[in-house]
């Protein structure tokens, strides 16, 4: 779960940090190797420095195969399964109304620092550029 949760981005999921947080997380679940905060804080500097050194080579030859296929698999799985149902109409209204405060807000800001006579500019550019026709109708203004 925390490899789905940290390869998640923008509602969709990074095939490449879901491979490299679930390797690391095999690591840190498989081994007694004991990380430090401060190479934890970097989990892509770790990653880089266990696959360089051929770590990573000589993990997954003891690993066993069909255990690994297997966890990976089901990594799969319930990755299919969360796509499947934040795609769905219950979701997307679930996340409408969990970004509508912020919306709102957002929407509030706008109509607070509406200007009507910026507003005024902008409608006697576009009509003047619509030769002079009324924006909204184009017939000629009176």
């Amino acid at each position: 779960m925390i490899t789905l949760q940290k390869s998640l981005e923008n509602g969709a999921y990074n095939e490449f940090k879901l491979n490299l947080y679930f390797e690391l997380n095999l690591v840190y679940m498989y081994t007694n190797i004991s990380f430090t905060e401060k190479q934890r804080e970097d989990e892509f500097k770790l990653y880089d420095t266990l696959k360089s050194n051929g770590f990573y080579e000589l993990f997954f030859q003891a690993i066993n195969e069909d255990e690994y296929n297997e966890l990976f698999a089901q990594l799969n799985a319930i990755k299919e399964a969360s796509t499947a149902s934040r795609m769905s109409v219950a979701a997307i209204i679930s996340q409408l109304i969990d970004n509508l405060p912020a919306n709102a807000e957002t929407a509030a800001k706008i109509v607070e620092s509406f200007d009507p006579k910026q507003f005024k500019a902008v409608v006697d550019f576009a009509t003047y550029a619509n030769g002079g026709r009324n924006i909204n109708t184009n017939l000629p203004v009176e």
